[in-house]
């Protein structure tokens, strides 16, 4: 035992404070169990996060109020709560473990990333990083449980926070022969994106393309970035014209004039519970 590397009882002992009378002796052995017991008390984990949102369903339909859904999208992270987070912790604890109970629709996988105080927000991350937890549905359509350890946290008394998400691979291109043109670019006479309707002139939409499943995206025409999140499209006006929600704002819709756009699969995932423990210290 030294300083920097207390020892910690493997269990808590019948020892406590008073064993040791003021001003008397006592013997080195039972100071020793004394600091080990207090030692394991230290070193304990517990609860740094838990979020829980609506998971249920009725006879029309999922509920969605107080749900935690959205998309799975492969080209940049989502962030998918408001953060970051503080959360208080014990000091000596630098790191965590994670469960979130999630539904994943059609085998999509997911990629989870808990970013915190351990180290700067990297766009780039690797996905074998100990901040990435892999979530892969099993085509089932129910929620299922995924866990991981090991998350970095700072050394300091509260942890920051932020929870961002992604697809593993973007679900494709809705298929041509079902919803007609399924990529362009808004850039010709006639073309035209409003606040919910985008005008492609040159288009061949089809009317399944609304309400079965598929979402537009809008897109940088050079660099293929996206300008906006997805949107649902929910009517099919005409061959050239379709609706979307929700609406784009002001300043989506000055980048989305003139975009590229593409309609994609509708992949979508819900999040029930999500719960991150900092991890015993090690005896």
């Amino acid at each position: 035992m030294t300083i920097r590397t207390p020892e910690i009882a493997t269990a808590y002992g019948c020892l406590d404070t008073s064993a040791a009378g003021d001003g008397g002796a006592m013997h080195a052995h039972t100071l020793r169990e004394l600091a080990k017991n207090s030692n394991r008390l230290i070193a304990r984990g517990g609860p740094l996060l838990q979020l829980v949102f609506d998971a249920s369903e009725d006879a029309t339909g999922e509920i969605s109020e107080g749900a935690l859904k959205g998309f799975g999208l492969a080209r940049w992270w989502q962030r998918i709560y408001w953060g970051p987070i503080v959360a208080p912790k014990k000091p000596t604890h630098t790191t965590a473990a994670i469960q979130v109970i999630c539904k994943i629709e059609y085998g999509l996988g997911l990629d989870l990333y808990v970013h915190t105080s351990a180290e700067p927000f990297r766009r780039e991350i690797e996905a074998t990083s100990p901040h990435i937890l892999s979530m892969v549905g099993d085509g089932s359509g129910n929620y299922q449980t995924f866990s991981a350890s090991g998350i970095p946290l700072g050394d300091g008394s509260t942890e920051q926070i932020s929870l961002f998400l992604r697809a593993q691979t973007h679900s494709g291109l809705a298929p041509s022969g079902t919803v007609g043109t399924n990529a362009g670019t808004l850039s010709a006479a006639g073309d035209s994106v409003g606040e919910h309707t985008l005008v492609d002139a040159g288009a061949a939409f089809q009317a399944a393309i609304a309400g079965n499943g598929y979402m537009l995206i809008f897109t940088d025409p050079t660099s293929g970035a996206p300008l906006a999140a997805p949107r649902n499209i929910t009517y099919f006006a005409s061959t050239t014209e379709i609706d979307f929600t929700p609406s784009l704002s002001v300043h989506e819709l000055s980048l989305c004039t003139g975009a590229a756009y593409e309609v994609h699969e509708r992949y979508t995932w819900r999040i029930a519970n999500l719960a991150l423990y900092t991890e015993d210290l090690t005896p």
